[in-house]
């Protein structure tokens, strides 16, 4: 492991695309890593190759860009087992299955 960027900086292995707006960070698991973000028409869950960044799956979390305050996705996916759990914009707790991105349940604690 290169531990001196100053020597030898590390070699780019890609740029992600088209992940939305926002500032989630990623959660690793294997192969995967995992982000929110604000896209066309809405807020959405992604799995992402850590490989080379190629989208595996996206589900949206909502049917509409939020607006409030500053603009973009907060949450950063929490990895617990084979489930993935994010909080939208919209005040929903939302479980996923981490391998396909089914949603398996959806509390909106906003109502």
């Amino acid at each position: 492991m290169n531990l001196n960027w100053e020597a030898a900086e590390p070699k780019l292995a890609w740029i992600g695309e088209g992940l939305g707006e926002g500032y989630a960070s990623l959660s690793c698991d294997g192969d995967r890593l995992y982000t929110t973000g604000n896209k066309d028409k809405g807020q959405a869950v992604l799995a992402v190759s850590a490989a080379n960044g190629s989208v595996i799956w996206e589900t949206s979390l909502t049917d509409q860009v939020p607006r409030h305050g500053y603009e973009g996705s907060r949450c950063t996916p929490t990895i617990d087992g084979d489930r993935l759990y994010v909080v939208a914009s919209s005040g929903a707790i939302v479980c996923l299955n981490k391998a396909d991105g089914a949603v398996v349940w959806r509390k909106n604690f906003a109502d």
